[in-house]
């Protein structure tokens, strides 16, 4: 999940991510009696669903989300105890997140078909909705997703962490349907400008495990009927913010190809 890298970059964008979603308004749904927040906007027959990071509130998309919601109807939201939404009982694995997603989406009356967008952790979960609620899904766009090898940390504190090979084991449980999957896979450049010495030491040793990453992701995506790869050395493992025009190409993409299928 490039940890490390996600933590820094994280620090320097959020005020950044917070301004375009300032004078929105936002919406409160009720799941199993607690409260999650939710940001729909836009129209079309289409609705693109968005699956943050592992920790990260709705604000994540908000360099995307304006822009997919010129061609899409878009739903960003809190997980359940993430940014403003009420904590959900345990385990917080992908099963249970991917649920309380679809009780979400009905409690707000956003009816499918769904093209659903998951970055970092937010990858496995998209692909467990998937699987469980095959016929209401049209796409899938995975953005720089937890790889299936991902090492977990047995003193993990975050309870998506402790939950984390639950959820990998998920993700694989149920096959896809039959639709447009396209997944980015983003190197990030070898050096960055104006970086500390501590930075700079930090992105040369974890050099070979984004390597790794980007040999996991090619493999995956290969056994997909149709799927495809786009692999961007310009940005970290923050691609929404980072290269955000290419998040909504890739959706834009996805958005078309599925509206050329016939409905399942």
């Amino acid at each position: 999940m490039h940890k490390p890298l996600a933590i820094f970059a994280a620090a320097f964008s959020a005020i950044a991510l917070y301004l375009p979603t300032r004078t929105q308004s936002f919406t409160r749904v009720a799941v199993d009696g607690r409260s999650m927040r939710m940001l729909v906007t836009g129209t079309g027959g289409t609705t693109v669903v968005f699956e943050n990071g592992l920790g990260s509130p709705l604000e994540t998309w908000g360099r995307v989300q304006p822009k997919v919601s010129r061609f899409a109807r878009t739903v960003t939201y809190d997980r359940a105890g993430t940014g403003l939404s009420d904590a959900g009982p345990r385990p917080r694995d992908a099963r249970h997140i991917a649920a309380e997603l679809h009780q979400a989406l009905r409690a707000a009356s956003v009816a499918p078909p769904y093209i659903v967008v998951g970055a970092s952790f937010g990858g496995p979960c998209v692909r467990t909705f998937a699987g469980m609620y095959p016929s209401e899904v049209a796409g899938l766009v995975l953005v720089d997703p937890t790889t299936d090898r991902e090492s977990i940390d047995a003193a993990a504190r975050l309870p998506e962490l402790q939950a984390m090979r639950d959820s990998l084991d998920q993700a694989n449980a149920r096959p896809l349907p039959d639709i447009p999957v396209l997944l980015i896979d983003a190197l990030s450049p070898a050096d960055v400008p104006f970086a500390s010495a501590t930075v700079r030491a930090l992105r040369t040793s974890y050099r070979a495990g984004l390597e790794e990453e980007t040999v996991e992701n090619k493999r995956w995506i290969d056994a997909i009927a149709g799927g495809r790869l786009i692999v961007t050395r310009r940005s970290g493992h923050n691609v929404a913010q980072e290269q955000p025009d290419l998040v909504v190409a890739a959706i834009k993409d996805v958005v078309d190809e599925a509206a050329k299928r016939p409905r399942r």
